[in-house]
């Protein structure tokens, strides 16, 4: 018989399959009774049948099914019952019941195909949205099981519930190995499809839920009772990917582990999001704060998405090696800890606050002037607020406190102001570190204050202070190759007491340039001053040294101190001293004419 007409007739709220083409006829066997003359309602039609109908392959909407079967039956109280039904494609079946009458419709699916395959059926568009987010290959495994009924009445809704499972399969372009959850939404008592017993692997880890409610009509993803052995990025990906891009920012070498709990909003403009993670990894993790990118170690903590900020509070180890801003190495794993806060809403003009602190119990290395200071019980703490960043720490050099703090006007950019404090530090060491040929004690202690518009030195403006107490003035790589000169004055000694009580001086840095007007060292036998300047930026030396002994000798050449003044106009290396206005006076044999670069002992 023409089955195109008969379905059209029959299936009055199925249009759609009239359009149906079947490759072999199908097969409709009915037996029953009919009651002639009786007018025709579905409420008590004039019938009690049962009957087979059976086809097998046939096209539909684009979509070739296999085979499609079905016992059914019709009684005159309008009960209509369909048992066995089958519908077979190529990637599955689905199998049902379903029974109507005047008390309401009942139904039970074991649906174990492929959504796609019914897609050109589905006409509801947000059902047809969600379903083009799944990739599915050969490999997907499929099986849906579900039952549902609705009560009697115009207004009455279906009531589900039951079962999925869906294995090797893709949503929204990241790739899932299985999603397991119990199924319930019974939209009379609220709009929220409830998902238990949740269980959704990748192939990096696995997590689980008690509980996940979508609302479809407000747009929200609640989780209860969520634990995860999974990346988080990918993770949101499925759910909001605006927001994921800009968790990726904070990468994981292994998956954390994770407990979860809140509101994700599904919404484009996620501004009500309230998800809590509390996280926890033994690897690495990282980010980028300012210009440094931080790797951490046994990460613990608490990521909060609220509204649509990200904040981070976690504490960790920083990895050994680690450089912070080009200026600190922590060369073994220090504590850290890292709180901000990150707007995850792209474009939306929110800077981001953040704070990292990190503390080196071991020594650490300060990386100043190409050379390498030791730095001993370190802690320091980085500040981004409102585009700006500053930067603070304190430690042990060689002995004597450090302290340091820079402010950045824009973050990431290299222009900025500090100043830096030096107080007691060990001299012996330092000039052991500059390689210096004269040992030394004493301390050093001094104060520079600057600003620079650039990442070169040559754009440093600034001044400070120096001091240093008890120490050889000659020990200065500067000064020391003017000793031989200040040996000789005294005919026949040599001036072996070189230590300064103290020396000071005031100094500038503009141009490239460090200037000074007033170096001034005080030792038992002599009073050394000196002006001039240091060009780093060319490594040129412009300076100026008198030298006025104490004492008898002093008070004796005191009408001619003027002419034990020397200049050097050399490089830093070998600064070149020599008398400004004659010879030394004083001199004999090679000490008239002292090599520059001779070193005092």
């Amino acid at each position: 018989m023409d089955a195109h007409a008969l379905l059209r007739e029959v299936l009055e709220e199925a249009p759609w399959l009239g359009e149906v083409v079947f490759y072999s006829p199908p097969s409709l066997r009915v037996e029953g009774e009919w009651v002639p003359g009786r007018p025709w309602s579905l409420a008590a039609p004039p019938l009690r049948v049962t009957g087979r109908l059976e086809t097998r392959r046939f096209l539909t909407q684009s979509t070739v099914f296999e085979a499609m079967a079905a016992d059914f039956s019709l009684d005159q109280a309008g009960r209509i019952y369909v048992r066995n039904a089958l519908l077979s494609h190529h990637s599955g079946n689905a199998r049902g019941q379903y029974m109507s009458g005047a008390d309401g419709r009942r139904y039970v699916l074991d649906w174990n195909m492929i959504p796609q395959a019914v897609l050109p059926l589905v006409k509801n568009e947000t059902a047809r949205r969600l379903l083009e987010q799944f990739v599915f290959s050969r490999s997907t495994r499929i099986s849906v099981k579900l039952a549902g009924g609705q009560a009697a009445g115009a207004d009455a809704k279906w009531k589900n519930s039951g079962r999925a499972e869906l294995k090797d399969f893709e949503y929204r372009g990241e790739p899932v190995s299985e999603v397991a959850a119990e199924i319930s939404y019974d939209p009379a008592a609220s709009p929220e499809i409830r998902l238990r017993d949740v269980r959704l692997a990748r192939p990096e880890g696995a997590g689980t839920a008690k509980e996940v409610r979508i609302n479809p009509v407000d747009k929200l993803l609640h989780i209860d009772g969520g634990e995860s052995r999974m990346n988080p990025a990918p993770v949101v990906a499925m759910f909001h990917p605006g927001i994921a891009r800009e968790i990726a920012k904070y990468w994981f070498q292994d998956p954390p582990a994770v407990a979860l709990h809140g509101v994700i909003d599904l919404d484009r403009a996620a501004r009500r999001n309230n998800m809590l993670f509390t996280v926890h990894t033994e690897t690495n993790a990282g980010l980028t704060a300012g210009t440094t990118p931080w790797t951490f170690s046994g990460v613990d903590g608490r990521i909060h998405l609220l509204a649509g900020m990200l904040r981070l509070d976690l504490t960790g180890r920083t990895v050994a090696g680690t450089v912070a801003g080009s200026v600190l190495r922590m060369d073994e794993a220090c504590p850290g800890v890292f709180d901000g806060d990150f707007s995850v809403i792209p474009h939306s003009g929110i800077a981001p606050r953040y704070t990292v602190k990190v503390g080196s119990p071991k020594t650490c290395h300060l990386l100043l002037m190409e050379r390498e200071f030791p730095c001993d019980s370190f802690a320091g703490k980085l500040d981004v607020a409102n585009g700006r960043m500053e930067i603070t720490g304190n430690g042990l050099v060689f002995g004597g406190r450090m302290g340091a703090n820079l402010e950045f006007p824009a973050a990431g950019l290299p222009a900025h102001s500090g100043s830096v404090v030096l107080n007691r530090s060990s001299f012996a060491k330092l000039t052991k570190l500059l390689k210096s040929a004269t040992y030394t004690e004493g301390f050093l202690s001094g104060s520079f204050t600057y600003a620079m518009d650039g990442a070169s030195a040559a754009e440093i403006r600034g001044s400070g202070k120096a001091k240093l107490e008890g120490a050889d003035i000659f020990a200065l790589p500067l000064l020391g190759p003017l000793s031989p000169l200040v040996d000789a004055l005294i005919p026949g000694e040599k001036v072996i007491n070189s230590v300064a009580r103290e020396a000071t001086a005031d100094f500038r840095v503009a141009d490239g340039k460090v200037s000074t007007e007033n170096l001034e060292a005080a030792t038992l036998a002599f009073r050394l001053t000196a002006s001039g300047s240091v060009d780093f930026s060319r490594d040129a030396v412009d300076m100026i040294a008198r030298v006025n002994l104490r004492g008898a000798p002093g008070m004796l050449l005191y009408p001619v101190s003027k002419l034990f003044e020397y200049e050097a106009k050399g490089v830093m290396r070998e600064p070149g001293w020599k008398p400004r206005f004659l010879g030394n006076p004083f001199s004999r044999g090679e000490a008239a004419a002292p090599p520059a670069t001779a070193p005092r002992r």
